[in-house]
């Protein structure tokens, strides 16, 4: 699958956006990168997403497996619509994300795995730190470097919702 490659054409979102792909205006999904294709199941209602993984047969969520060489770039309807491309933060900024563990442990898993999965969609050197919540403790943990940028950190809010947040530090 090409960069800019059209997945799926819906109304409404039948078929949600996993990772290493964007969703235009009118709900439709195309690739953001080079890779396999695959749909997976969303959640227990039985909704399904659809993702992109970059020189692999899907998603691996051991945090050394991350990293793969290559550079995600913004093609696709965006890029023909005359939108200014996404820009490159100045080197040593630092991306801080925050979760709150819930009493659901697998989707509190779901959601980590989905976060790791994004960050290996922006590939870089900038440092990510995961701070977990879990009432009165927190835990900080040192993630897999990425290239800390607006838009990823715009993808891990839509991803954590009201369950998470994430920061630019520079």
């Amino acid at each position: 699958m090409l960069p800019g490659t059209i997945l799926v054409r819906q109304r409404g979102t039948s078929i949600h956006p996993g990772v290493g792909v964007g969703l235009g205006r009118d709900f439709t999904i195309y690739a953001l990168l080079e890779g396999q294709v695959k749909f997976e199941p969303y959640s227990k209602g039985g909704r399904r997403k659809v993702s992109v993984y970059a020189g692999r047969e899907g998603p691996s969520h051991s945090v050394g497996a991350l990293a793969w060489a290559g550079r995600v770039e913004r093609p696709g309807p965006q890029a023909r619509a005359g939108r200014a491309p996404v820009q490159t933060p100045p080197p040593g900024q630092r991306l801080r994300i925050t979760m709150q563990e819930t009493e659901d442990a697998e989707g509190d898993r779901q959601r980590l795995e989905e976060v790791l999965d994004l960050l290996a969609c922006f590939p870089g050197e900038d440092e990510v730190v995961l701070t977990l919540e879990t009432g009165e403790e927190t835990t900080e943990l040192a993630l897999p470097a990425a290239r800390a940028c607006q838009e990823l950190r715009e993808g891990i809010e839509a991803l954590l919702g009201p369950l998470g947040a994430a920061r630019l530090d520079g």
